[in-house]
């Protein structure tokens, strides 16, 4: 399993209660609370990535733009092949599941 992947199943698999037993959880990663943290998973599908990138390269975001969803900039910097937008993307991902695991 490859990294996205890995990452999407964790935010996709949530807390249920499994029927018919309401005193046993499914053994979820995150609550829906803590999932809305992340935003919604990009629905399009990656294709695999070209051998070189096809357009100039920018790991910060035109000034005035909307700030793109974590995981939507995870997904972007995979399918750019952005080195710099993958590590500052992954140091947000990190450091929010961290927040989560290790609450202050």
């Amino acid at each position: 399993m490859d990294l996205e992947k890995s990452l999407y199943t964790i935010i996709e698999c949530t807390l249920r209660l499994i029927p018919p037993n309401p005193c046993s959880l499914f053994a979820g990663y995150l609550t829906p609370t803590q999932q809305a943290l992340f935003k919604s998973i990009p629905s399009e599908t990656l294709s695999p990535p070209p051998s070189s990138p096809s357009h100039p390269v920018s790991s910060s975001p035109p000034s005035g733009s909307k700030p793109v969803p974590l995981l939507r900039a995870f997904q972007r910097a995979i399918h750019r092949q952005d080195g710099p937008l993958f590590l500052l993307t992954m140091d947000r991902i990190n450091a929010l599941l961290r927040r989560l695991k290790y609450p202050p």
